[in-house]
C-alpha cells in the first residue's frame, strides 16, 4: 500500500473532502461513500472472508461538522445500501485513538485499499459497522 495524505487518499476514490481538517467521509463521483478507517479497529474476520470495521460516533465530540457529516453519510449509506470504499488511517499514537482523545492533533498516514468493497452493516446513529470484502471488479 502506498501511504499518501488525506486529499490523496480520497482522490484516489474520485471523492472530494468538504473541509480537510475535519472531514473523514465523502461521497464519490459514482455515489460510493469513501470513509476514512482507523487501521486498528479493522478486523479479518476468516470464515466469512470479511474485512469488518466497528467503531462509534459518540467518539466525536457533540455537534463536531466532521462527526455531523460521518452520521449523515453513514445513515444515507445504511438506508440505500450505498458502496463504502475504504481509506485506512494509522497513527503510531494507537493509544489516542483506544482512548478516543482529540485525533486532530496527532500525525496521521493515509492509504487506499482499492481490493475491498464494502457496506454499512450496522448503523443505530452511534454504533456502526462496515463489512469489506474482496472487490472482483477492481
Amino acid at each position: 500500500m502506498v501511504i499518501m495524505g488525506i486529499v490523496d487518499a480520497f482522490r484516489e476514490y474520485d471523492a472530494e473532502l468538504k473541509n480537510v481538517q475535519w472531514s473523514v467521509s465523502s461521497i464519490s463521483e459514482k455515489g460510493e461513500l469513501v470513509v476514512s478507517c482507523w487501521r486498528q479497529k479493522l478486523k479479518f474476520i476468516k470464515n466469512e472472508r470479511i474485512l469488518q470495521y466497528t467503531d462509534e460516533l459518540n467518539r466525536w465530540r457533540e455537534g463536531s461538522p466532521g462527526g455531523t457529516e460521518l452520521k449523515e453519510n453513514l445513515q444515507d449509506a445504511y438506508d440505500k445500501e450505498t458502496e463504502v470504499r475504504l481509506v485506512i488511517v494509522d497513527t503510531m499514537e494507537k493509544s489516542a485513538v483506544d482512548e478516543s482523545t482529540n485525533l486532530s492533533k496527532i500525525q496521521k498516514t493515509y492509504a487506499v485499499k482499492k481490493d475491498v468493497i464494502g457496506r454499512v452493516r450496522e448503523f443505530d446513529g452511534n454504533k456502526y459497522v462496515i463489512d469489506f470484502q474482496e472487490n472482483s471488479t477492481k
